[in-house]
């Protein structure tokens, strides 16, 4: 019963851990004076990092001043 409430007790934990790793973000873009606004729902700050760069990426093949600004979605 222990081995079962302790294997119980690491999944809810790993579960919990997991899930509150993955959050809203908003990649907000300026490329030529228009703003382009892309959300990334339940992503990691890694993988929503790595997609606002390639779209910051893209930006500047139009723009060189392009930019393009993570921030944790309201």
């Amino acid at each position: 019963m222990k081995k079962i409430f302790g294997i119980l007790a690491l999944a809810v934990f790993s579960t919990a851990l997991l899930s509150s790793c993955q959050k809203d973000y908003t990649c907000t873009c300026v490329v030529n004076d228009e703003q382009y606004v892309y959300t990334y729902n339940q992503e990691t700050k890694k993988e929503a990092s790595n997609a606002c760069d390639k779209q910051d990426a893209a930006g500047k093949l139009v723009d060189k001043k392009a930019e393009c600004t993570l921030t944790t979605a309201d």
